[in-house]
């Protein structure tokens, strides 16, 4: 598990289901196609144009759901901005919001099923049985980690992601820029550092000196409001994360994009080759449509550099 651990966190144990919110606002690296977007170039583009509809599957093709109309899926990946359950005023209504929830969304357009999270003990996604059983049928915030396509079969990537940092605005741009800085990480560095920031920067740091005042946390959030208040100097995350802090935060600034890059992918049963293909094919029209575009532009406040299918 400590794989896992170290790059997504698993929601709370339990077996209850749910349902959409509606849209809002250590693994081997696959470097993305295109380099990320300047995190700080936000304030310059204009939102992407209005979306065209999403395509339906083709009549007669049939994809095996465990319950008709229901897309159930295990997220090994929670909080804001990705899956979220209880933010934005919905708290205790069992929804959930997030860019993970809107991307499932487009594909349960698509297949015409209604995608609905299900909680379940994290041990049982991770080993397949969740699927196996029915209990779900995709699982979403995988990485292409070999570990994981012994499990499932894997999608083609619904994001890149690399990594970044959240500073007060002027703050420090590069991990170069970070030398005697107090820099904030989840996690307890143990994972793989093509996914992993704080596996990532405790490396850099071990060939730079060790100049970097690594303090470990465990809360995302109280770790923007101790960037915030000067406790920390940034925070290194993932940049579709600082983006999202950014945005919600004026006085905060996403920068610094750094890493090697890696994807990420939804998994299904081994064998579930039909829905596989309708993932990838629903993946790649919202990539062309503008659907996808949007999404991220609503979550992150800047165009995607990366669309699926592009």
């Amino acid at each position: 598990m400590r794989r896992i651990r170290n790059t997504t966190t698993a929601l709370a144990l339990g077996g209850a289901a749910l349902v959409v919110a509606g849209c809002g606002g250590g693994h081997p690296a696959t470097t993305p196609s295109s380099a990320p977007a300047s995190p700080s170039a936000a304030a310059s583009q204009a939102s992407p144009p209005a979306p065209r509809p999403m395509a339906t599957m083709p009549a007669g093709t049939k994809v095996p759901l465990k319950h008709k109309g229901q897309l159930r899926v295990c997220a090994l990946i929670s909080g804001e901005p990705y899956v979220s359950e209880g933010a934005a005023g919905v708290a205790g209504t069992g929804k959930v919001h997030g860019f993970d929830v809107d991307v499932l969304s487009l594909v349960g357009e698509r297949i015409k099923a209604a995608p609905i999270f299900v909680k379940l003990n994290p041990e049982v996604v991770v080993n397949g049985t969740a699927l196996r059983s029915g209990a779900c049928d995709i699982v979403t915030g995988l990485t292409d980690w070999s570990g994981f396509a012994k499990t499932y079969r894997l999608t083609k990537p619904y994001e890149r992601r690399s990594f970044a940092l959240l500073t007060k605005k002027g703050g420090p741009a590069s991990p170069a820029a970070l030398a005697g800085k107090r820099v904030g990480v989840i996690g307890d560095g143990g994972g793989t550092a093509a996914s992993d920031p704080y596996a990532y920067l405790k490396r850099y740091n071990a060939a730079h000196g060790g100049q970097i005042r690594l303090v470990p946390q465990t809360d995302t959030d109280a770790e923007v409001v101790m960037v915030q208040n000067g406790a920390l100097d940034a925070m290194a995350t993932d940049d579709g994360r600082a983006r999202y802090y950014a945005k919600k935060q004026p006085s905060l600034a996403a920068s610094g994009v750094f890493g090697p890059g890696y994807p990420l992918v939804f998994g299904v049963r081994k064998g579930d080759g039909a829905l596989a293909r309708q993932v990838d094919a629903a993946l790649a029209d919202a990539g062309g449509n503008g659907q996808y575009a949007s999404a991220y532009w609503n979550w992150f406040g800047v165009r995607p550099a990366w669309t699926p299918g592009g």
